[in-house]
């Protein structure tokens, strides 16, 4: 099998199974998601113009655009950092562009199957504690607090884990300090029905 060679940021790629095409934004440890593929160290993180979401491929998926005419749209550079993306994020989940179903299907069927319930509840929590520093920084990210917590619920209420109940009670005592109040799981709707 031919040697590919390997890909610098912005190269312009195209999938060659899925044919979307986008420019190359980072690597990723996360050799599972997606793909199935653990044969490798790394996967590309493909930014597509017009999606919020980035994609992931092994190399052998990705095809160098070599032709100025079947360049993807250029895509400008944001202030995030792609070294400080959290492996929940590398695999899809993120609150901006995301209604909830979207969200709870990549928790229920990439984030804990692959990672663990405990796992995907940690990370939320820590993005939750993250955000709610001070009361001015809780209502400034009040949304993506809620949408947080109604995740968390939802996991809560599919994973009768004592280890996550008891985390979470004390995480919801240091949110409420800085001015969170939990919203309860009433809102949440057994999706699986």
């Amino acid at each position: 099998m031919e040697e590919l060679e390997e890909l610098s940021e912005k190269t312009p790629v195209k999938h060659v199974r899925d044919g979307y095409k986008g420019w190359i934004c980072g690597r990723t440890r996360m050799k599972e998601c997606f793909t199935g593929n653990t044969d490798c160290d790394f996967q590309y993180r493909v930014q597509i113009p017009g999606e919020d979401r980035r994609r992931i491929a092994p190399r052998e998926d990705l095809e160098i655009i070599r032709e100025a005419g079947d360049f993807p749209e250029v895509i400008y550079e944001h202030d995030q950092h792609d070294e400080n993306e959290s492996w929940l994020h590398a695999l899809g989940y993120q609150i901006t562009g995301m209604d909830f179903n979207e969200r709870i299907t990549i928790l229920m069927n990439i984030a804990i199957p692959m990672r663990g319930e405990r796992s995907v509840v940690y990370k939320l929590t820590g993005f939750m504690k993250a955000r709610a520093t001070s009361q001015d920084r809780t209502q400034q990210y009040y949304h993506a607090l809620s949408e947080w917590n109604r995740d968390i619920n939802f996991i809560m209420k599919k994973f009768d884990d004592k280890w996550i109940k008891t985390h979470v009670k004390s995480i919801r005592k240091k949110l409420e300090q800085n001015g969170y109040h939990w919203i309860e799981d009433e809102e949440v709707k057994d999706q699986s029905a």
